[in-house]
């Protein structure tokens, strides 16, 4: 996606990729009813140009009848600095509480034809576009997050579920209550997508045998370290390898020092049963005699990997 201001830069450090967003750049994404999408352009598009020069921000709106998935609404993509979104989507909302009356009362019409009737809440709404990821930073633990919110505001806020055999990676976010509470409740929403936006996104390339001890059992490992770092980490689904490797991609999100603390966590472990590993395959080799060996070296309290290197500290395959 292309703004002012706006670049996305891709560092290669150590087989690791990095995904960096300009400082003080975020998204905004919200539906708009059709109905208030022509005074959002105003005519020959002279209202959104104005707007954009006023607030700095960039807006795109997509196509007549190009409608968000599962909606008849248009999705009006927002970039900008946390100031000029908040700017613009109350724009947008004046826009969307003045819902013609003559859509608030059912016409007369062919049993056949759709009916243009609309819902007169909807003036009362802004519904944003999230992804996923920041839908769980606006619900919080057990909900104490979209609580705070909705206590703060007086504003009601409603996510929704994700749709069935829809392959969307976003949440919609309604937000229903008079002019100042949505203002104050969509601000606190643009405060957690710029937090969400700061973060760094890492992957890392990790042989597929050695994934398992990632997860640990029921996955128990992986929830540790995301609780002990505060990053996300996510691997690839079992024969999901990058492209010509036998690796499985692992995405780590979150603060540079979340990620950097789960880079290393990630790596001791693959470090630490790479050397069990290489031992069971050096009493494998030497047969029974090995086992003799290993057992010997336990009494006397050495390692049987002090007969052979020791492993080198792991560093990441070079994702290209």
């Amino acid at each position: 996606m292309e703004g002012k201001g706006f670049r996305s830069m891709f560092e290669t450090l150590k087989g690791v990729h990095v995904t960096r967003e300009e400082e003080g750049e975020y998204f905004l994404k919200v539906l708009i009813p059709s109905y208030a999408a022509g005074s959002i352009i105003g005519k020959g598009g002279q209202t959104i140009v104005q707007l954009q020069k006023e607030t700095g921000a960039t807006i795109k709106l997509s196509k007549s009848k190009d409608f968000y998935p599962g909606t008849t609404e248009r999705v009006c993509l927002v970039q900008g600095t946390a100031e000029a979104l908040n700017a613009v989507h109350s724009f947008i909302a004046e826009k969307v509480r003045e819902i013609p009356q003559a859509m608030t009362k059912p016409e007369v019409v062919n049993i056949l034809q759709p009916q243009t009737t609309m819902n007169p809440d909807r003036a009362k709404q802004a519904k944003l576009i999230v992804p996923n990821s920041t839908a769980g930073l606006i619900i919080g633990k057990g909900g104490a997050t979209v609580k705070a919110v909705m206590e703060q505001s007086g504003a009601w806020v409603q996510l929704s579920q994700k749709p069935e055999g829809i392959n969307l990676q976003e949440r919609v976010v309604t937000v229903s209550g008079e002019p100042e509470q949505v203002h104050k409740a969509v601000s606190a929403i643009v405060q957690k997508l710029a937090a969400e936006s700061a973060k760094e996104l890492v992957e890392i390339a990790v042989p597929e045998n050695l994934v398992g001890a990632i997860l640990g059992k029921g996955g128990k490992t992986l929830v540790e370290y995301q609780e002990l770092t505060g990053a996300r980490i996510q691997i690839s689904k079992k024969g999901e390898f990058l492209p010509g490797t036998r690796n499985r991609r692992v995405t780590i999100t979150g603060s540079p020092a979340a990620t950097q603390a789960a880079q290393y966590l990630i790596s001791q472990r693959v470090t630490y049963e790479q050397g069990v590993f290489q031992t069971l395959l050096f009493s494998m080799a030497l047969g029974e005699s090995g086992l003799l060996l290993v057992s010997f070296l336990k009494k006397e309290g050495r390692k049987a990997t002090e007969t052979i290197p020791t492993p080198k500290a792991w560093e990441a395959p070079t994702l290209h």
